[in-house]
């Protein structure tokens, strides 16, 4: 996580949801300090096979699980604080 930025490209979907477990508490302890909110680029899907953003639905159904609120916009998903 870099400046309230977690860049997913490259990633497959068990490592980006990994990435996105280690970084939420980081990020829950230090919003509303340093980060506000946090951009999670997960990319719209486009170098999939399918053309199918198989990562962003990943992690929109974790943080959906989570409770934790968001922005969906193209390539990225803005959590804003609790």
């Amino acid at each position: 996580m870099h400046g309230g930025e977690l860049d997913l490209h490259g990633l497959t979907v068990s490592q980006a949801l990994a990435v996105v477990e280690g970084a939420l508490p980081i990020w829950r302890a230090t919003h509303g300090r340093t980060t506000p909110t946090l951009t999670i680029i997960t990319g719209a899907g486009r170098h999939s096979i399918d053309k199918q953003p198989r990562i962003r639905s990943a992690v929109m159904n974790k943080l959906e699980l989570k409770g934790i609120v968001f922005d969906a916009h193209e390539g990225a998903l803005v959590l804003r604080p609790m």
